[in-house]
This record gives C-alpha cells, sequence and structure tokens, in this order.
C-alpha cells in the first residue's frame, strides 16, 4: 500500500469519520482534483466534486469507519455518481495492494462504453498519479504490474444480463466491487453466488452497489436487506442536495410558472418529511425546478411517477414498477411515516408440538430477524379485532407465504395490532396460529379459502366441532373456536339471500376487494405499524384490469389488509357504530383542494364539535397461548 498523507481534512457531512479513512478520504479528493473527465457542458475537465458526489463519498467513507464494507446506494439522475466511483475505482486499484476487483454493468455495451472510459481517465492522470503502464487491458480485465513496494491490483469487467446468466459466479478472490444500474440487472441466481464468494475480512474490501430505482428488481432487494443488516449500509443520493438544481427568482420566465405558485399539499409533504429524516430544507428555487424538470423534462411529460422515479425526495418512491401506480405516491408516503408512531413491537415465534396444547406456551419470545409474529398491541378490555389469513397460495401466484394481520376495528379506521408472516409451515398449523389470534383477539374472522385456504377452513372446523388436534384443554379451545364470527360473503349483484363462508379470490372479485383497500387507505382510516405491509401496498401496480404486486414485490400481508378491510366495511361497522368510539383521524391524512373545500363548508354550518372520547390506551399483556 502507498503512503497515506497526513493533510488535515473535516468532513461536511459526516464528521464521524475517523483515521485511517480520513487519511484516505483527504488523498482521493485530491486524486479527483488531478483525474480528466468527461463534461457534457464543458469537454474533459479535472474533476470538482459537486455536493452530491462529496456526500456520497463521505458516506463510503463514514460506513468504513463503522466498519462496514458493503454499501448501496438509491440515487437522482444526473448528480454525477457514476462519475465519481468510476474515479473511486482507480484510486482503490491503484492505493492499496492486491485488490481483486471487479466492474458489473448491466449490459455488454455499457460494460464496454465505461471501460473505455474509464481507461481514459487512466491515461489521462499526471504521472505523481500513475502505476505505469498495464501488464492487461482487454474486454476481460485490466491489470497492473507488480512493483517492489506494490503488488499490482486487477478489474475484472462483467454485465449481468439473461445473456450472461450465471457468470458472475465464476469469479473468485474478488475483494472489491462496483455494480451498476442493478435495476436493469437479469442475472438474480449468479449475483448470489457471487456474494457468497466475496472476501470476509480483508482490510481494504469494499462493495458498492448502485442504482436509480426502476421497480421492485434486486436494487430494491439489496436495498431492503441493508436496512436490516449489520454489515451493510444504504445511502441515499437525492437530486436537493444538488446546488445546481434550481431555478432563481433572475431566470423570471420560469419563476413565475415553477417558483411562485404556492406549494401543493404534495409538495409540503415531501418537503417536512426530507426535513424529519435528514435535517435539510428543500428550497424553494429546488422545489421550482423539481416543478420544471415534471412539466417540461424530455420523456418526463408531467408524469409524476416518472418524475419521482428519476428525481425522489426520500428513496422509497424511487421504486417504481411497471404500470400505474395503485396507490397515490403521498398514501404511500404517509403510511411508511406511520411506521415512526407505531409502539414498540414484541416479537415471537410458534413452536407447536404434536397437537395445538402440547406445549403449556407455544409462543416462544425471539429477536425480530428470527421472529414470525410480531405484536404491536396486546388485547384491550372491551375492544373489538378482527384477524385475516391468507395461507400460501391462496389469493394469488404472488402469495408464497402464510400471512395474517389482526387489527383493533372503529367505525372510521382500522387500527393495525399485529401480524404473522411465514415461508416455512403447513395448512393445519396455519389454522392452529389463526386459532390462537382469534381467540386472543376477538371476535370478527375473515380466511381467503381459494385453493389451499378450503383446508385451513376444514381444520379450524374440525378443532371446534370435535376438538380435533387438542388434548389437555379441548373443550375451552373449542368454546373459542366455536364463538369466531366468520365473515359472509353475499353476492352484491343478487337480491337473493346466498351466503358463503370467508372469501374466495377470484379475477371477478379481487378487483372489487383491491379497490375498497385503496379507498381505505387514501382517505387516511388505515392505520398500519408493519414496515412489511407497507413496502407491499406502495409495490401494487394496475395492468390493465389487475391489481398485483410490482416486480420482485409480495402481495401477501397487502391481500391481509384486502380482506380485512372487506370484512370491516360489510360486516363490522354496521354492528360495532353503537359500541365502540371513532378514532380522530390520523393528522397525516391527505387533504386535497376539494376534501379542504368541504371541510371548511361543514365547519361553518355546522354545531361546534364536542370533545372526542379519549381513545383506548390500556396496555396489557400478550397471552402465551
Amino acid at each position: 500500500m502507498t503512503a497515506t498523507t497526513n493533510a488535515p481534512y473535516t468532513p461536511v457531512y459526516f464528521p464521524e469519520i475517523a483515521e485511517p479513512w480520513r487519511g484516505h478520504l483527504a488523498r482521493f479528493l485530491r486524486f479527483c482534483e488531478a483525474i480528466p473527465v468527461p463534461s457534457k457542458e464543458a469537454g474533459r475537465v479535472r474533476l470538482i466534486l459537486w455536493a452530491t458526489q462529496r456526500y456520497a463519498i463521505e458516506a463510503i467513507f463514514a460506513a468504513l469507519t463503522a466498519g462496514i464494507h458493503d454499501v448501496v446506494f438509491v440515487k437522482g439522475r444526473q448528480l454525477g455518481l457514476s462519475t465519481l466511483l468510476w474515479a473511486l475505482d482507480l484510486f482503490w486499484l491503484t492505493t492499496f495492494s492486491g485488490i481483486q476487483g471487479m466492474y458489473i454493468a448491466d449490459d455488454e455495451s455499457n460494460k464496454e462504453l465505461h471501460r473505455d472510459l474509464l481507461s481514459q481517465m487512466y491515461l489521462g492522470l499526471p504521472t505523481k498519479w500513475s502505476r505505469g503502464p498495464w501488464r492487461v487491458n482487454n474486454r476481460l480485465e485490466l491489470a497492473w504490474h507488480d512493483q517492489a513496494t506494490w503488488h499490482g491490483s486487477r478489474l475484472m469487467w462483467a454485465f449481468a444480463n439473461k445473456q450472461n446468466e450465471g457468470q458472475l459466479g465464476r469469479s473468485r478472490g474478488v475483494n472489491y466491487i462496483h455494480g451498476e444500474e442493478l435495476d436493469s440487472w437479469r442475472d438474480p441466481e449468479g449475483v448470489a453466488s457471487l456474494t457468497a464468494a466475496l472476501a470476509q475480512t480483508h482490510p481494504y474490501r469494499l462493495y458498492v452497489w448502485v442504482g436509480t430505482g426502476q421497480g421492485y428488481g434486486l436494487l430494491y432487494q439489496m436495498w431492503e436487506q441493508a436496512e436490516k443488516s449489520h454489515t451493510s449500509r444504504q445511502i441515499f443520493v437525492a437530486w436537493w442536495r444538488h446546488g445546481a438544481l434550481r431555478v432563481t427568482r433572475e431566470q423570471q420566465t420560469l419563476w413565475v410558472a415553477y417558483g411562485a405558485p404556492r406549494l401543493t399539499p404534495d409538495e409540503r409533504e415531501w418537503a417536512e418529511e426530507v426535513k424529519k429524516r435528514y435535517g435539510v430544507d428543500v428550497r424553494r428555487e429546488q422545489i421550482a425546478w423539481w416543478r420544471f424538470t415534471l412539466a417540461e423534462g424530455k420523456g418526463i411529460n408531467g408524469d409524476q411517477a416518472k418524475m419521482l422515479q428519476e428525481f425522489p425526495w426520500v428513496p422509497e418512491q424511487a421504486f417504481q414498477a411497471g404500470g400505474s401506480q395503485f396507490l397515490s405516491p403521498t398514501t404511500c408516503l404517509r403510511l411508511r411515516t406511520m411506521l415512526q408512531q407505531a409502539p414498540r413491537a414484541d416479537t415471537y415465534r410458534y413452536e407447536w408440538g404434536g397437537t395445538f396444547d402440547a406445549k403449556d406456551d407455544a409462543l416462544v419470545v425471539v429477536p425480530a430477524e428470527a421472529a414470525t409474529l410480531t405484536v404491536w398491541e396486546d388485547p384491550i378490555p372491551g375492544a373489538i379485532y378482527l384477524v385475516a389469513g391468507d395461507p400460501a397460495f391462496g389469493s394469488s401466484a404472488s402469495s408464497s407465504r402464510f400471512a395474517a394481520t389482526v387489527w383493533r376495528c372503529h367505525p372510521d379506521q382500522l387500527v393495525q395490532v399485529a401480524e404473522y408472516v411465514t415461508l416455512l409451515g403447513a395448512m393445519y398449523q396455519f389454522a392452529w396460529v389463526l386459532a390462537h389470534l382469534a381467540g386472543v383477539y376477538p371476535r370478527y374472522f375473515i380466511l381467503e379459502v381459494n385453493g389451499p385456504g378450503i383446508a385451513v377452513l376444514q381444520e379450524l372446523d374440525r378443532m371446534g366441532n370435535y376438538g380435533f388436534g387438542l388434548t389437555k384443554r379441548a373443550g375451552s379451545l373449542q368454546e373459542v373456536v366455536g364463538a369466531i364470527q366468520h365473515y359472509l360473503w353475499k353476492r352484491a349483484d343478487t337480491l337473493s339471500p346466498q351466503y358463503a363462508r370467508e372469501w374466495k379470490t377470484s379475477p371477478q372479485t379481487r378487483p372489487a376487494i383491491m379497490e375498497k383497500l385503496r379507498d381505505t387507505a387514501e382517505r387516511g382510516a388505515l392505520v398500519i405499524r408493519s414496515r412489511g405491509l407497507a413496502e407491499e401496498l406502495a409495490a401494487l401496480r394496475r395492468n390493465e384490469d389487475r391489481v398485483e404486486a410490482g416486480g420482485v414485490a409480495k402481495d401477501d400481508l397487502a391481500m391481509t389488509a384486502a380482506l380485512a378491510v372487506e370484512c370491516w366495511t360489510e360486516t363490522v361497522i354496521p354492528e360495532i357504530e353503537d359500541i365502540i368510539a371513532p378514532l380522530e383521524p390520523p393528522r397525516q391524512a391527505p387533504r386535497d383542494a376539494l376534501e379542504r373545500t368541504v371541510m371548511t363548508f361543514l365547519r361553518q354550518v355546522q354545531a361546534p364539535e364536542e370533545p372526542e372520547p379519549s381513545t383506548y390506551g390500556v396496555r396489557t399483556r400478550m397471552p402465551g397461548g
């Protein structure tokens, strides 16, 4: 390794960066000033970092300071991150000895283009920063000669699509990766085998994964995984960190059109969320630029979903998929914001014996990453609850998990209190889970009985009628199962009183149930606590007459929410309006222009409202069985 300069550097965004990484960062910044890069405005220029680029590189070194060598970037367009990382590739391979690196593009043409750009950048370096001529420079790799005090590094070139499927995993001994445009990769098996073979202890290992969103694909999976990981870090590079993306008052025509109008409710909510999360005030000039690009940007043409994908305010907005977004961007953001107000969750796993009651307590407290049951609220005396279940492959082919959600019911809101989700198990065990949840949280119940769901219902019937699967406490549990108030489905287009128990999803019934879910979420009547549910709802897409999960996203939990809404609107509300008090609508509920006008009118013609009754606030313990 070459000697590191001791020149001081004070990080702008991440003061926690410590030595030796602070010294390496200072050296990299001087390296950038020497490196020639192509500029669309001024030809070839020396690399002077933008604010977005400086933020990104400081974020990488902050992660390294914390012992994290794997970072996942979600970014907006035109923020200079690719150029920055090409410079980092050269710096890393020529600073640290024996680096075995890999550059992965999304397709072969981009691989060749980026190989040429990086080669030109290296050839333009002053002698002070150069490692001399290459030992190898071809379509497969770039390698340097070994020197007396420095062992040459190499950078292998690769791309990840169906044409090259499985090839990534053939590499060995890789300790540096720069992966670009992960949202377009088409080789998940190759990625899995590659990451399994990465170096785990090399002091200068670094793995950088980059994308702009574009659907619920590989980047989304890595981003979600990084949030829960102790060895990986999320880094979001937003357009609002770029000081040059703005419309000023001196640009009079553009300012009148895009800067002068008042903020929309969406813009206000997004700006507030940026301030809350990142402590950054998005200035009026920047918002004017975002509006201008939305209205006049080539390829955007006023498409807000497309604009949020290309220039997201918060990272979740980047993951747009094919088809029309089912829930509005504002509602998706509001649902995610709700998670910050959720109570602390208790996490459990069911451990069954040969029968339901073989163990005195089938619930075991486990860490969140090992849990199948998450509880945000223990049962409240006098409250009325609803349990919604969807067995694996019940409602759709993408419903590959057993899922159940539990909701506290009010005439105006559904509040999520618990959630069960797992890939493993059998139908009879899922029936046991539902029986337990229905006993702890009485009284309403709805189950998807399409396909394997009928086996779950039959198991519940056997438990209630005959004590099937029970030994020690058959009587009491039979009473619990027998007291379940099942949802009764009735065709809406007939006057005949023909009913069926539970819910059966079909191409005819799915659109209706999903539209009810959409309406409930949009008007702020759905209070969720689960991040998984929030992400599934945001990933729903409308493709022609279908509403389905986008990309690799799941819809198991979203389907249980739709089932809960169906039971709540058709059965629960008519029965509880005189029993359970309404909840005050959440303050973050959307208020569009029409809604605000109506509310203003109602306030003018109605008498002053009496204070709302207090909501349930007593917390008891979750029973163990």
